[in-house]
């Protein structure tokens, strides 16, 4: 409609390079390679409640749950250096509290694409998680 605002959309694309940026990950840990464990195994185990209330929100079109799990996503894709799907997050809440601005914008397509875009950028974090502590176990391991 003239004069409406459309909403903020969600990043597209594939990134060639890393889904983690590694150096940022261990600098939020203060250098403390255990630590970072943690919090990645953290991240692997709380991710999947996270995305559920996530899509279910953009089902329910609900602006309100879309802000809240789309923050707290950003804050755990911050804490493990997964800079591309903090900034989708970001684009989500963003898209959330607009519509909770301006009720009237048509936001399910843009929140629709951005989950799309979230989930297949978590597939890449999760991927690089993985092989970062199946490479760090075969490490820690005693050899026989």
């Amino acid at each position: 409609p003239p004069g409406a605002t459309a909403a903020p959309r969600a990043q597209t694309g594939r990134r060639s390079t890393s889904a983690i940026e590694w150096s940022e990950a261990l600098e939020r840990c203060q250098d403390d390679e255990d630590f970072l464990a943690e919090i990645l195994a953290l991240f692997v185990r709380e991710q999947a409640k996270l995305i559920a209330v996530i899509r279910g929100a953009v089902e329910a079109e609900s602006a309100t749950e879309l802000q809240y799990g789309a923050h707290t996503m950003k804050g755990m894709a911050s804490n493990v250096g997964a800079t591309q799907l903090r900034g989708i997050a970001y684009t989500l809440e963003s898209l959330a509290r607009a519509v909770q601005e301006d009720p009237s914008q048509v936001w399910a397509a843009a929140a629709t694409q951005g989950l799309a875009d979230l989930e297949q950028a978590l597939e890449e974090v999760l991927a690089e998680i993985h092989e970062h502590l199946t490479k760090r176990a075969t490490v820690k391991s005693p050899e026989a």
